[in-house]
C-alpha cells in the first residue's frame, strides 16, 4: 500500500541520513537505501495505521490552523492596543 511505504519511509528519514555520507548535500545511494528495513503487516493492517495516521494528520492540520487564527488575533488586538496608546 502506496500510503503505508510513505508513511513508514518518513518515519525512517532520520536513520536514513544519519547513514548518508555527505556535509553540504547528503547523498543516499540506492546500496544505502537497499540495507533500509520497512516494516510490511498484511495489507488490513497497513489499512488501518493509514486510516489512523490520516486522521491524526487531519487533527494536527486542524490544530495548527487554529493556531495560526489565535496569532493573527493576537497579533490585531496587540496592534489595537498599541494603537490605542498612540
Amino acid at each position: 500500500m502506496s500510503e503505508f511505504i510513505y508513511y513508514a519511509l518518513k518515519e525512517a528519514v532520520p536513520r536514513i541520513e544519519a547513514n548518508a555520507p555527505g556535509t553540504t548535500f547528503r547523498e543516499v545511494s540506492g546500496r544505502a537505501m537497499a540495507s533500509v528495513l520497512l516494516p510490511v503487516p498484511p495489507m488490513e493492517e497497513q489499512q488501518r495505521i493509514v486510516e489512523q495516521l490520516d486522521s491524526f494528520m487531519a487533527q494536527c492540520d486542524e490544530l495548527e490552523a487554529a493556531c495560526r487564527k489565535r496569532a493573527a488575533r493576537r497579533s490585531d488586538l496587540t496592534d489595537a492596543g498599541v494603537s490605542w496608546f498612540l
